[in-house]
């Protein structure tokens, strides 16, 4: 049996006009990382995100964790 990997993660509020970061905990050695943003096209496969030019609005971001053939979501 496999351990799960855990997904975190990790945002907040911020300023428009700035740049944000997403980051995810760290899942250990092996993990990887993927975000999404339905509806639209963004996906990343780091575990920290840099997003830029972003306009007003709330988003929504998504975070898969696969380690060791397991996943998590977040």
């Amino acid at each position: 049996v496999k351990e799960k990997p855990t997904a975190i993660a990790e945002g907040g509020i911020f300023c428009s006009g700035e740049p944000i970061k997403i980051a995810a905990a760290d899942a250990g050695i092996g993990a990887k990382y993927r975000w999404t943003q339905p509806p639209s096209d963004f996906t990343a496969n780091t575990k920290d995100v840099n997003i830029d030019n972003l306009m007003v609005g709330t988003y929504r971001y998504y975070l898969t964790v696969t380690k060791g053939g397991c996943k998590a979501m977040d």
